[in-house]
């Protein structure tokens, strides 16, 4: 019920769509575990220092908790072709191959093996040596928190720390401030209902004193619709289809109808109103509550200390997850009610419903949401990143639209952003930009590798890395001192020209691309961008430059992967004066190669336009001319001094995508 509702097109143009099974499962994962552990540890503290009890099941146990995905062939030893490129790298010719099943998860290159094995290598070392032993950690390392929660709580000889998981979970309030049908909230009552029944087994044995329930799982989901689960939504509808599933989740674990007791009232819990507008004060409250069933109550403010007053008075909900809407406010209407929010300059209603959950978390709350990736790498939501940075444990795991989409809607690249409220434990985590591939689909949130990016922070930019050698590569390249648009002249007489189009390769040449219309003459590109220097050395360097791998790195790491902006064209580290005189005459040489090979390559294409009619375009192919490409980056390599595992790293970036 909740898919059809979502798939529906006013849904859509309200910026709601449907979100998989697998999406809400791990935010709510990431979110809701994490502060389960935060609540205990405050209980029983002593229970959570390095080397007790419950943190010796990672050390005892270490493949329990790493996902399937990294445990694929893993018994198996490399072939003596493919080992011997561990620890040299001219020997990784093989690389490239398809690797068998027998080793390898589907699509899976001998590289791609080679790097999932060292990963769970990594991680393997870690848990057996004892070095995990804070709840960040699991989500760092993206081990399986569901199990590992599960089995701390099954394991538990402490009745106090049992009664404090207990006592936990029944205090728990998760909120869905967007929340449709409901699923997020699903996937929380998913992840709660086995802890639950978990807690009550082990007390039971620990303390077996009362009789089990008659109707044990319809009261375990009730005790979680009565005190765990919040949601509200600007649509009616969407309100009365999650109360309708919820409740009929409940009912079809009803074992003995005669003795069935009464439904909980979640009216209270589940509400119809708009989060953006009204007031998260008790002092401001001075406004009676619209009835439910008013037309107009989109239009309407919803008070949370009216609504959920005991949660309020004590400084929030302990979970906020979701899936907010993607609209640009002034679609949205009721501009004149979005008042005094920092991120209002944003323009849409994402970055607004993240800024009210902060004011709605407790302090220490957990957060979770999966928005557009915008948010995290352009200039225009800078005052988001300000209200994020401002936050402790922040993920951010971030997804392309290229080879698979997570939402059926154009262009979907998104971020997923994990946080807990306030400055408990500072640090900014970040994934590499995710390619979903099909033959990989299912495995995507088992895959994640994050690494710490706190120090490399800057405004606009949240940068996508996930290894080191990619920390490596950021620092060399930002230690140069100029960036290209300091060789940019505006009545310069050398010319480069781009194109804003982004794939998987630029278009940017050292000539204007030729478009004939439908007469056969030839006419002026109207989006064709260009960039002037004064001398012809420096624009055959930055026409090289800006064809590397290590130009298209920088982009897939920083920029909203959408359009080619001149904040990147511009802003690449690259200080042409301090390059040998060599390696310049080299990347020149290069250049000309590379300018022949693009014409050479280059194909004649009719489009047809709607109101241009019928163009013919010459397009360029710079898959085509990779091997000149690969020539640039060793060359430039030796001006920024990367090693060769960083060289090899950037030769092969996303290379199986870009080129097969």
């Amino acid at each position: 019920m909740g898919y059809i509702f979502e798939k529906q097109d006013n849904q859509k143009q309200m910026g709601a769509y449907y979100t998989q099974e697998d999406i809400t499962s791990y935010i709510a994962t990431n979110a809701i575990i994490p502060y389960l552990f935060d609540a205990v540890e405050k209980k029983c503290g002593s229970s959570f220092h390095p080397g007790t009890t419950f943190w010796q099941l990672l050390r005892t146990h270490p493949q329990r908790y790493i996902y399937p995905y990294f445990k694929k062939g893993m018994e198996l030893a490399l072939p003596p072709e493919i080992a011997q490129g561990i620890d040299a790298i001219p020997q990784r010719t093989t690389w490239k191959h398809p690797a068998p099943a027998i080793c390898a998860l589907p699509g899976e290159t001998w590289r791609d093996v080679v790097a999932r094995r060292r990963r769970y290598e990594e991680i393997y070392t870690k848990l057996a040596a004892g070095e995990i032993h804070c709840i960040n950690d699991l989500i760092t390392y993206n081990l399986d928190l569901r199990q590992f929660a599960q089995d701390v709580i099954v394991n538990c000889e402490e009745p106090d720390l049992l009664n404090a998981f207990y006592e936990s979970l029944l205090r728990l309030t998760i909120l869905d401030p967007t929340c449709g049908s409901g699923a997020f909230l699903f996937a929380a009552l998913n992840i709660l209902e086995p802890l639950y029944g978990a807690c009550l087994d082990r007390l039971a044995h620990l303390q077996p004193s009362s009789e089990p329930h008659a109707n044990r799982r319809y009261h375990i989901l009730k005790t979680i619709l009565t005190f765990n689960l919040y949601g509200v939504d600007v649509s009616q509808e969407g309100v009365e289809i999650c109360k309708l599933c919820l409740y009929l989740k409940l009912l079809n674990h009803v074992e003995q109808p005669e003795a069935l007791e009464p439904l909980p009232a979640i009216d209270q819990h589940i509400c119809t109103g708009n989060t953006l507008i009204g007031s998260t004060r008790e002092i401001d409250i001075d406004i009676s509550p619209v009835p439910e069933t008013s037309p107009e109550i989109g239009d309407q403010g919803f008070h949370w200390f009216a609504a959920f007053p005991s949660i309020m008075q004590n400084g929030g909900f302990n979970v906020i997850i979701g899936n907010p809407p993607y609209v640009e406010y002034e679609k949205a209407g009721q501009i004149d009610k979005l008042t005094g929010y920092k991120t209002l300059s944003t323009g849409n209603l994402y970055a607004m419903t993240i800024e009210r959950c902060v004011s709605l978390l407790a302090p220490g709350g957990r957060f979770g949401m999966i928005v557009p990736s915008s948010a995290t790498c352009t200039d225009g939501y800078i005052p988001l990143q300000k209200i994020l940075l401002e936050q402790s444990a922040l993920y951010i795991s971030s997804y392309s639209d290229q080879r698979g989409k997570l939402f059926d809607i154009p262009h979907p690249r998104l971020c997923i952003i994990l946080f807990q409220k306030g400055s408990v434990s500072p640090g900014v985590y970040s994934t590499s930009y995710i390619k979903l591939g099909r033959e990989l689909r299912d495995y995507l949130f088992q895959r994640l590798e994050y690494i710490e990016v706190t120090d490399l922070v800057k405004p606009g930019i949240i940068p996508r890395y996930s290894s080191a050698v990619e920390r490596s590569i950021h620092a060399k390249l930002h230690s140069q001192t100029h960036r290209l648009g300091d060789y940019v002249r505006r009545a310069g007489s050398h010319k480069v020209y781009y194109t804003r189009k982004l794939s998987w390769f630029v278009q940017v040449t050292p000539f204007i691309p030729q478009i004939f219309d439908g007469q056969g003459s030839l006419r002026n590109p109207s989006e064709l961008k260009t960039l002037s220097f004064s001398t012809p050395a420096h624009a055959a360097l930055a026409f090289v430059a800006l064809n590397s791998h290590l130009f298209y790195w920088f982009l897939t790491t920083g920029s909203d992967c959408r359009n080619l902006n001149m904040r990147e064209v511009s802003g690449f580290p690259l200080d042409i004066e301090t390059i040998p005189a060599p390696l310049q005459q080299t990347l020149q040489k290069i250049a000309v190669e590379l300018a022949q090979d693009l014409l050479r390559h280059s194909e004649l294409i009719p489009m047809h336009f709607q109101g241009l009619g019928h163009l013919t375009i010459q397009c360029m192919f710079p898959g085509k001319s990779i091997s000149i490409i690969d020539e640039i980056d060793r060359t430039l390599a030796q001006h920024y001094g990367f090693t060769d595992e960083e060289l090899d790293f950037l030769l092969h970036f996303d290379r199986q995508f870009r080129v097969g």
